[in-house]
């Protein structure tokens, strides 16, 4: 039995590394990214309106995995065998989110105080983005033009977060 058990461990190791198994994590987590940044979008401006518990934790919750999501998954897509340019748009999709002013929230004064460390976790994203977009394959002209126009606007949201920070 034991043996069976491990046996069992090992094949389920075996496909969570696949490839198809990161293809799944890396949709799943795009879809995820995408459903918080609509989530704070729509409801994260009430935050400040409204003060009943459960809804403040709902959005500080979505914000909080907001920051780790997209960034997380733009690195599973630079570590992992996806070069399309489906991918690479993903990715620049996902930087756009995670710089957009919309996820810049400030709940203390040493939020406003760690500016310099979100600066740097924002270029460090901006040029893993660079990078998947310069290693992406494929030859569609309007795909590769949408993904620099996405990725201009994320380096001007980007800029806009941090002014928005700094009037904090």
């Amino acid at each position: 039995e034991a043996m069976e058990l491990k046996n069992t461990t090992t094949t389920l190791v075996q496909r969570l590394s696949s490839t198809e198994a990161r293809l799944i994590r890396v949709e799943v987590l795009v879809l995820f990214s995408t459903l918080a940044w609509v989530l704070l979008e729509l409801f994260g401006s009430f935050r400040r309106r409204y003060s009943h518990g459960f809804f403040r934790l709902l959005i500080w919750t979505v914000y909080t995995l907001s920051t780790v999501l997209a960034p997380y998954t733009v690195g599973l897509l630079q570590a992992g065998p996806f070069r399309d340019q489906t991918f690479v748009l993903w990715g620049t999709i996902l930087l756009l989110i995670q710089v957009n002013p919309v996820s810049l929230s400030v709940y203390s004064i040493q939020d406003i105080e760690q500016r310099k460390r979100m600066l740097v976790q924002q270029v460090l994203q901006i040029i893993l983005v660079l990078w998947l977009i310069i290693n992406g394959s494929g030859g569609n002209k309007s795909y590769r033009a949408t993904i620099w126009i996405v990725y201009i606007l994320s380096i001007i949201q980007a800029f806009r977060k941090f002014r928005h920070l700094s009037k904090a």
